[in-house]
């Protein structure tokens, strides 16, 4: 199968989603003003995005398990989730020290300057 069968493929069940039994989806019913007809197809088109991006995601899963047994699917997973969870505070440390470099970029020159002396400060100490 080349890619744009893929392609092909993946964006028929897409077409074929059935926006008016989606939560949320709001028909628009006759003599609405226009403020409330434009305010409703905007929700509408972002309820619709948000389907069928679950819905590709959904395809995608399925395309990626769908020539694995489902023994091996199980230990795929399972190992897949104890590297995560191995590498979540590792992940935790990463994030905050952004932050906080983040933080510290945001900070006028002097007071970045005097929380860095204060910290290499009691860092030798």
């Amino acid at each position: 199968m080349s890619g744009k069968d893929a392609g092909a493929e993946s964006s028929k069940p897409a077409m074929e989603l059935d926006v008016t039994t989606l939560p949320g989806y709001q028909i628009i019913p006759p003599g609405t003003p226009e403020w409330k007809v434009t305010l409703i197809e905007k929700k509408n088109a972002q309820i619709e995005a948000e389907a069928r991006q679950k819905l590709s995601e959904q395809l995608e899963e399925e395309e990626r398990w769908k020539d694995i047994p489902a023994w091996k699917k199980k230990l795929i997973l399972e190992k897949e989730q104890k590297k995560a969870e191995d590498e979540a505070p590792a992940e935790a440390e990463r994030r905050r020290q952004e932050e906080e470099e983040a933080r510290l970029q945001s900070l006028p020159d002097w007071k970045r300057d005097i929380i860095l002396k204060k910290r290499s400060e009691s860092d030798s100490n």
